[in-house]
């Protein structure tokens, strides 16, 4: 199961989205949350995509899609545009497919969000789980609580 080590994500390394996130989304979400990088499989109406988790907790998580079919190199930097292709794409929700297929979660949009750090910027898609993962998920996924 792939984690934090090695990934970036739009080229910026895990240090530097750990710094961008700090104090962004602290009062966002209900539940405890875990920075780590994940690989996904993230699945709308219009396809599937490869994806990475930055942010994950038992409610939801924030996570960027990295796969060039799902937006041209301009609109991935672009938040408007970015955001116009993720409600066209997931106007329905989602479903999350975690590593090594070991567990999957439906999930709906809850906004698209650019996060600006040291020199960096970063557009993140954050979701909140249908139903919050169960404890069996969470540990597989190697959430504390």
């Amino acid at each position: 199961m792939a984690n934090r080590m090695g990934h970036t994500v739009s080229g910026i390394g895990p240090e530097a989205v750990a710094d961008i996130l700090e104090g962004c989304v602290a009062d966002k979400r209900d539940g405890f949350r875990t920075c780590r990088f994940l690989d996904l499989r993230i699945e709308g109406t219009q396809g599937a995509f490869k994806a990475v988790a930055v942010d994950l907790s038992r409610s939801g998580m924030l996570f960027r899609i990295i796969d060039p079919d799902f937006a041209t190199a301009e609109e991935a930097t672009q938040l408007m545009p970015y955001t116009a292709r993720v409600w066209s794409h997931f106007d329905e929700g989602l479903t999350v497919h975690f590593p090594d297929g070991a567990t999957s979660a439906r999930a709906e949009v809850a906004r698209v969000t650019g996060y600006c750090g040291e020199g960096t910027s970063l557009i993140l898609i954050a979701c909140r789980f249908v139903e919050p993962l169960d404890p069996l998920s969470r540990r597989i996924l190697g959430l504390d609580t």
